[in-house]
């Protein structure tokens, strides 16, 4: 197992993005297994990790997930403001016909 005694920060990058950035690591070593198939970094006491691939997936799904529900309740709102506009006008013509029928008794 190496040591890397000045290192301070790690970051992961796949096809050319930056997957993962880990920063204020305390102590990380490095670790060649599987004759040499495998490598493995060890971090330790790290402060802040951050996933940046999966944050901005995770925002983009936030943000679609926000605007289908507002879109949703903006055309229940309007459903339910012209229900109660029919509503109203159903209520007004029953009691016009209530005061014709009353006139007429």
């Amino acid at each position: 197992m190496d040591e890397h005694p000045k290192v301070t920060r790690v970051e992961l990058i796949v096809n050319a993005g930056r997957r993962a950035v880990i920063y204020n690591c305390k102590t990380v070593k490095s670790d060649l297994q599987d004759n040499g198939r495998t490598l493995k970094l060890f971090v330790e006491k790290a402060d802040v990790v951050i996933n940046t691939k999966e944050l901005i997936e995770q925002q983009t799904m936030e943000k679609y997930f926000v605007g289908t529900v507002l879109k949703y309740v903006d055309e229940e709102d309007a459903k339910q403001k012209e229900l109660d506009e029919r509503e109203a006008e159903i209520t007004a013509k029953e009691n016009k016909q209530r005061k014709v029928i009353k006139r007429a008794t």
